[in-house]
């Protein structure tokens, strides 16, 4: 996993140079030689709460552990994004006050640390702005000025794309973590990417990055075929060699063997690659998710 984020990092910014480069999760490669030189920062779920249960707080020892890996990235000057999943049923619309103390506890440890916070549902698919802790206008000229983030990936069947873009820009965030797609099938434009960019912070601007998972595969992307997968979930004879077997906790999406060369080729590399369809449409950076895959992999495979 750390040559493929050194592979995208490298590639990335050769097309743009101050193209920003987060991997969520997996902080343990930290630890592993030249990873820290690829990331420009790193996103972290379950810090406070979440990690056993929606709602639950995370375990002194567990947090204990991901902090250790996470002071490494703020040691060598660079971000730490926090998000908790601080309300205990996500199918819902969030119920604030019975998530205040655990909103206000998850923000205090992270400014502590001097990490970002945000807090909301494990969907994401609500733009939330957590009393007490609203984004405040200011001027981001540096990536490391930025105190606040948004991650919204898709908004609920009743927002159209038009009021999703027009939330979104109309915000305080410093930078946001949002898809390519509004419903996973229709893309944004450059233009609609630069609206939300300048936008924030009443129009002084911000960053907005592109989530992207590179340890699964989701059928609902441009690059899904059908045909890959039998009735039951599993790969069919027409599966690429990369596809393995779908996640038992999200369905529609599939794990794939991420060092494949196939894979790669599907993430960068050509103008119809998800990575440089990303780059083309003026996002700032890549969120890159499912970095923890070599994780399971360890598991299974003793690898």
């Amino acid at each position: 996993m750390v040559k493929f984020v050194g592979e995208i990092s490298e590639y990335a910014k050769i097309k743009n140079s101050e193209f920003l480069i987060i991997p969520q999760n997996g902080e343990s490669l930290a630890s592993e030689s030249y990873y820290l030189s690829y990331a420009d920062g790193i996103g972290k779920e379950d810090l406070s709460y979440g990690y056993d249960n929606d709602g639950a707080a995370t375990s002194s020892g567990d947090k204990s552990d991901m902090v250790k890996y996470l002071d490494m990235f703020t040691a060598e000057n660079k971000f730490v994004l926090v998000t908790d999943y601080v309300f205990s049923n996500s199918e819902d619309v969030p119920d604030y006050n019975d998530a205040k103390q655990r909103i206000d506890a998850a923000y205090t440890y992270c400014e502590s640390k001097a990490y970002i916070p945000y807090a909301s549902v494990r969907n994401l698919n609500y733009l939330t702005i957590n009393p007490g802790h609203e984004p405040v206008e200011d001027s981001i000229s540096d990536i490391l000025d930025i105190k606040s983030f948004l991650y919204y990936l898709q908004p609920p069947d009743n927002i159209s794309k038009e009021n999703y873009l027009n939330s979104i820009s109309s915000t305080n965030f410093d930078l946001v973590i949002m898809d390519m797609t509004y419903d996973g099938i229709d893309e944004f434009t450059s233009e609609q990417i630069l609206q939300i960019k300048n936008g924030l912070n009443d129009g002084n601007g911000g960053f907005v990055v592109a989530y992207m998972s590179i340890g699964e595969a989701e059928d609902y992307r441009y690059y899904w075929k059908d045909e890959w997968v039998k009735n039951n979930g599993k790969p069919s004879s027409k599966a690429p060699d990369w596809l393995y077997e779908e996640n038992p906790d999200w369905e529609g999406n599939y794990k794939v063997y991420y060092w494949k060369q196939e894979w790669k080729n599907m993430i960068f590399g050509t103008s119809n690659a998800y990575l440089d369809k990303i780059i083309a449409k003026g996002f700032d950076g890549i969120y890159l998710d499912i970095i923890d895959a070599f994780e399971y992999y360890e598991d299974i495979m003793g690898e």
